[in-house]
């Protein structure tokens, strides 16, 4: 992949192919004045295209692609929020469901379905903590 990154090591243009990403990188577009100007200049936008492999990049949780090292962590509200969803979505229904077995007459095949989703629901916020971690400051 070839691309052309930003001072903060974002990828602002990317293409397989390195002949289209000069082309783009040298389309004129509207600046604030309504003034068309050219995204790069012909010496710059030489300077500016590398190649990168899969091994150089990381996608940040914004979905934006940086050099591997420079993308920015989620802070812990976005993981609250990310977390909340999930438990919403993933942990909400278990529990109902755990809740609608006991006031069911208790059987061991009704004990044991119960304890079975309590494992499920204890796996699933395993996961979810572990996928979306809250940061120390």
């Amino acid at each position: 992949m070839f691309g052309i990154i930003d001072e903060n090591k974002k990828f602002i243009l990317t293409d397989k192919n390195r002949d289209i990403l000069h082309k783009t990188a040298l389309m004129l577009v509207k600046n604030q004045d309504g003034i068309y100007i050219p995204i790069f200049t012909e010496k710059t936008v030489d300077e500016s295209i590398k190649e990168y492999t899969d091994d150089d990049i990381e996608i940040a949780y914004t979905g934006e692609i940086y050099i591997k090292g420079f993308a920015p962590k989620p802070d812990n509200i976005y993981q609250s929020k990310m977390r909340e969803m999930l438990y919403t979505a993933e942990i909400d229904p278990l529990t109902a469901h755990i809740s609608r077995l006991r006031d069911e007459n208790q059987t061991e095949e009704i004990a044991l379905k119960i304890a079975k989703l309590i494992d499920e629901r204890r796996e699933k916020v395993s996961q979810i903590k572990a996928k979306f971690p809250y940061f120390e400051d």
